[in-house]
């Protein structure tokens, strides 16, 4: 067993098998941490039982060494299938929420028929928006939109100084300035819709897409509007499909993914482990 400032890792049959902490910087709560596993993807059927002990083992050296934090809940997120979801069950691990990896077809979203809102809206590139709201404005849309999704645990973006907010959007490495889209009515930045590279030439991710405050009653009209401009400029581009990662208990993204044409992929479970609620003499 060996352990570091924010893992602990342990070798099974020559495989290390590790578990990782942090907390997140963007929905920060002082004893909320978020836990990694890693190296237990593709292990053989008979070798979960020992994958299961090893979890146990990983937990117990993780709460020691966090154990100054008095951390009150950790969260795991793992595929719907793992093999490690009955044994982090049996650890007393709670089912939270699940979480949905949609696929949508590019040339799906380009021929479904455009609402007749969609022509009031001036849809830009975020270097275009720049023209016509400030850099603020912009990044208050993203908060809002990404915000509404965070209902678990809450975002907090005060939390964090000028620079790590603008990291996380406008200046986001992986963001593609040229496909995400800014929505406009008259002068007024009311939407936003992100779009960062993928892992494959021919796919792109969408990021938090939603209104700006005060403008939630049209949220799923103007966001099909921007999905749907995000769509035409990716055409033009050779990207064939958009990801985008669905919350089940957020019902802004739900009902915006609930009307396109798309499938599940990807099913997620978020799982989350209380210590307090496991200790013995609270049971009676």
């Amino acid at each position: 067993m060996t352990r570091s400032d924010d893992a602990v890792e342990l070798a099974v049959g020559g495989r290390p098998l590790r578990l990782r902490w942090a907390r997140n910087r963007l929905h920060y709560q002082p004893s909320t941490f978020r836990l990694t596993l890693e190296g237990f993807e593709g292990l053989p059927a008979e070798g979960t039982e020992v994958a299961g002990e090893a979890l146990e083992t990983l937990l117990a050296e993780a709460q020691a060494a966090l154990a100054p934090h008095r951390p009150s809940v950790l969260r795991v997120t793992v595929e719907s299938g793992s093999a490690l979801l009955p044994h982090l069950h049996a650890l007393g691990f709670l089912f939270v929420r699940g979480v949905y990896v949609l696929a949508l077809q590019v040339a799906d979203l380009v021929r479904a028929p455009a609402a007749a809102a969609d022509q009031a809206l001036r849809l830009v590139p975020p270097a275009e928006a720049r023209a016509l709201a400030s850099e603020g404005e912009i990044m208050a849309a993203w908060e809002e939109a990404y915000g509404r999704g965070a209902r678990l645990d809450p975002a907090t973006p005060d939390a964090l100084s000028e620079e790590e907010r603008r990291s996380l959007f406008l200046g986001y490495e992986d963001l593609d300035t040229e496909l995400s889209v800014c929505a406009f009515e008259e002068d007024k930045l009311v939407g936003i819709c992100p779009v960062h590279v993928g892992n494959a030439e021919r796919e792109r991710e969408l990021g938090a897409v939603g209104v700006a405050a005060g403008w939630e009653e049209r949220n799923t009209e103007m966001s099909h509007a921007m999905i749907r401009a995000v769509a035409e400029r990716a055409e033009a581009r050779g990207v064939e499909r958009l990801l985008a990662e669905v919350d089940a208990d957020a019902p802004y993204s739900v009902h915006t993914y609930a009307a396109l044409p798309e499938r599940v992929v990807e099913s997620l479970v978020s799982l989350m482990y209380v210590p307090r609620w496991g200790v013995a003499e609270l049971a009676g």
